[in-house]
This record gives C-alpha cells, sequence and structure tokens, in this order.
C-alpha cells in the first residue's frame, strides 16, 4: 500500500508521499517530499501498480455500452481507443527521456509556453472532478436497489455525509490500503459476474442483440471508451517509480491489453445475458433477491466511498496550495476540512442538479478531459519534443484528429442528449 501512495501526490511527484500530507508546518509538505528521494520499485510492484491503476470499474458499463453501439462496434471502439490510448502512453515516456529526469504531465507541458503546465494541472484537476462525479452517480444508482423507495438527491446525499470524513484524511497509507482493497473487490466482482451471466445464458439462452446499432448514442459510448483508460495520468510516475524503466512500456501495453480483453468478455456476456434491458451499470440487472443482486451494489457503494477521496486529493491540495492559512495547526486543519467539505457539497450539488445520466457523464469526462489528456496532448508533445518525423508523424497527426473528433462529437451528444 505505501507503494501505491508514493504515486498519489497531487503534483505527480516523485519522492515518498507515504506519510501525512498537511499540516505540522504551514508548507512544509515540499520539503519533506524533496527530502524522501527516489523510490525504486521492483517488476513485480510496477506490475502491481500498473493493474492497481488501470483495473477500474468500467466493466460495470461495457455492456450498456455494448448496447448501444452493437455486439461488433462497441469492442472494435473500445480496442481501437486501446491502441491510441497505449500509443500516448509510450509517447509520453519518450517525451519524459528527451526532457529529463523527475517530469510530471504537466511539466512536459512547458514546451507550449509558460500557460503550458497550467493548462494540463487545470485539466487533470477537470478530469478528477469529472471522476468524482462519476463515482456520485454509480453509487447512487447503486443504492436504488437496498434502498429503492428513496429518491435520487436522499439517496445522493446519504453519500454525502458517509464520504464527508474520509475527505479530511491526508494519510496516504490509509487512502492507499483502501485502494487495494477497492480492486480486490473490482476484481471478486468481475468474477461474480462472469459466473452469472455465463450460467444465466446456458439456462436461458442468450437475448436478440444488434451487431451494429449506429445512431448518435454510440457517441456517447466512444466517449466512454476513452474514460475507461483513466490512469493515462499516472504513467510517468509509475515509469519514474521503476526500477527496471525499459521494460514498463511492455509491460503497460500487457496488463492493458488483458485488462480490455476482460472488459469485453464481461461486456460481451452481460449484453448476451440482458440484450435490450441491459442497464447502465451491470449490477442493476442482478435479480434483487439474489446474493449477488443484495451484496454487489453495496460492495460498489463502498468502493466508490474509499475512492472518491483520491479523485478529489488532486483538486484539494490544488486549492490548498494556493490559500493562505493561519499559523496554529489545529486552526489550520479545520479550515482546510471546511474547504474540503464545501467543494465536496459543491459536487454533489452539480450532480444533485444534472440528474443520474450515468452515459453522459461518462461520454462528457471521456470526450472533453479524457481524450484531451489521453489523446490530443501526448501527441502535441510528442512532436514538439520528440519532433518526429515522417510514419511516426503521421501516426501523430492520425491520433490528434481522433482526439479532437471524439472530444466534439462525445462532447457534443453528451449535452444535446442531456435530460
Amino acid at each position: 500500500a505505501s507503494s501505491f501512495a508514493e504515486l498519489l501526490s497531487p503534483k505527480l511527484a516523485l519522492p515518498n508521499l507515504a506519510g501525512e500530507i498537511d499540516d505540522s508546518a504551514q508548507g512544509s509538505s515540499d520539503g519533506r517530499m524533496a527530502e524522501a528521494g527516489r523510490r525504486s520499485a521492483s517488476r513485480l510492484s510496477t506490475q502491481i501498480l500498473i493493474i492497481k491503476v488501470f483495473l477500474g470499474s468500467a466493466f460495470l458499463i461495457v455492456g450498456k455500452g455494448f448496447q448501444e453501439s452493437g455486439l461488433i462496434v462497441g469492442p472494435l471502439c473500445l480496442v481501437i481507443v486501446w491502441l491510441m490510448e497505449l500509443r500516448s502512453m509510450c509517447q509520453l515516456i519518450e517525451c519524459r527521456k528527451v526532457m529529463g529526469e523527475e517530469r510530471r504531465y504537466e511539466d512536459l507541458g512547458v514546451v507550449f509556453g509558460r500557460w503550458g503546465p497550467s493548462f494540463i494541472g487545470c485539466m487533470i484537476a477537470l478530469c478528477q472532478f469529472g471522476f468524482a462525479c462519476i463515482w456520485l452517480v454509480t453509487m447512487t444508482q447503486n443504492l436504488s436497489m437496498p434502498l429503492p423507495d428513496w429518491t435520487s438527491a436522499q439517496r445522493l446525499w446519504l453519500t454525502f455525509f458517509f464520504t464527508m470524513p474520509l475527505m479530511w484524511v491526508r494519510h496516504l497509507k490509509v487512502l492507499a490500503f483502501t485502494s487495494v482493497m477497492a480492486v480486490a473487490a473490482s476484481s471478486a466482482s468481475v468474477v461474480y459476474l462472469l459466473y452469472f451471466t455465463s450460467e444465466r445464458i446456458a439456462s436461458l439462452g442468450v437475448q436478440p442483440v444488434e451487431l451494429v446499432n449506429l445512431h448518435p448514442k454510440t457517441f456517447l459510448w466512444v466517449g466512454s471508451c476513452a474514460y475507461v483508460y483513466e490512469g493515462v495520468n499516472m504513467v510517468l510516475p509509475i515509469y519514474e517509480s521503476a526500477r527496471d524503466k525499459a521494460v514498463v512500456p511492455t509491460q503497460i501495453a500487457v496488463s492493458t491489453f488483458f485488462i480490455t480483453l476482460l472488459y469485453i468478455v464481461t461486456g460481451v456476456l452481460v449484453y448476451l445475458c440482458f440484450g435490450e434491458e441491459t442497464a447502465s451499470q451491470a449490477t442493476l440487472n442482478l435479480p434483487k433477491e439474489s446474493l449477488g443482486g443484495s451484496v454487489l451494489p453495496l460492495l460498489f457503494v463502498a468502493v466508490g466511498l474509499v475512492t472518491l477521496p483520491l479523485n478529489l486529493f488532486v483538486i484539494f491540495q490544488m486549492i490548498e496550495r494556493r490559500c493562505p492559512w493561519p499559523a496554529a495547526y489545529h486552526a489550520r486543519k479545520w479550515q482546510k476540512n471546511a474547504v474540503r467539505t464545501l467543494v465536496h457539497a459543491f459536487i454533489v450539488t452539480v450532480v444533485w442538479i444534472a440528474g443520474e445520466r450515468l452515459e453522459n457523464f461518462l461520454a462528457l469526462v471521456g470526450g472533453l478531459c479524457c481524450s484531451t489528456l489521453a489523446l490530443i496532448l501526448p501527441s502535441l508533445l510528442h512532436m514538439a519534443i520528440c519532433k518526429p518525423v515522417g510514419i511516426t508523424r503521421a501516426l501523430d497527426l492520425s491520433v490528434l484528429i481522433a482526439g479532437v473528433v471524439i472530444l466534439v462529437l462525445a462532447t457534443w451528444e453528451a449535452l444535446s442528449s442531456w435530460k
């Protein structure tokens, strides 16, 4: 858990952040970070970190994505986006090699001028804001299984009171431990869904499905595909933490390949199992009286509760570094807690006003934020820093254009279909 905690710096910094990030002296955290020295993770540790970063809850949404785009188009979109984002991850590593050691993602933006690092940092913060909104909707929808008589607003604000104390946590070891538990819960849930859908198909047969289902909502799925590989922001910290840096691109490629394969298998089985009745999350299709229907929704509520503080940690630190605080420890601590609570309440209010539109949230965050960070910026950075020629430059331009297309179409469809 401590190795994972070291990667959770809001600045995507290199030093050890396994201890407390705050408060013994104002502004002293940067000093403690600088004193921590380099990390040196083994191949196994690096591999585990990669899996932790990229194996998320996306398997809950792939069935709906395949239903919206078709059994052929859905997986094809996911594979194409994976290939482009994998290339972008490798581009970021190449840029880091040219720029030198101890480079964060936003540090590479200096090639765009003074505004570059700030722009990338703001995009990362906006991306984390979007991830938090998605988790709030995910938790609210899953709570409809055990609390069917509650309104959406009641379920949403219930999550606020449970997550609020976790927002005040400053020991990253605590958050890293809960993150490991969340990955374990996600893995167990995948196994159960594969078992349940396979058994149901064996007993009831497959439902009617569309092989190709092209319509405007397909763009929602394309945007969601960009969201699936949200770990692109952590590629450089993982690379810096690795003892054997030469194998990191291969480790990322192999890990994300098998994770993509797992997502495709899960999505295909869920879609074949439920057909046109496929819900926005696979857990919502489980019979309420079954063990899975009783346990898995609550399990993912718990996963969301411990994941949300990590999503917002970047935003909290960006705000706290820019605000004046009193010198007294307890006054400073509780003022920061108050600010964190207000930020949290603001995000919950945004979701409350926007409604439970998970597909739209996914497409908006994926199209606007993730396509920018995972496709457009890596291509621009690679052309500016590494100055490729020939086929390599053509590929950079192709990924750049694809990223812009995804950004425009997914964002437009997400906003225009929001009701």
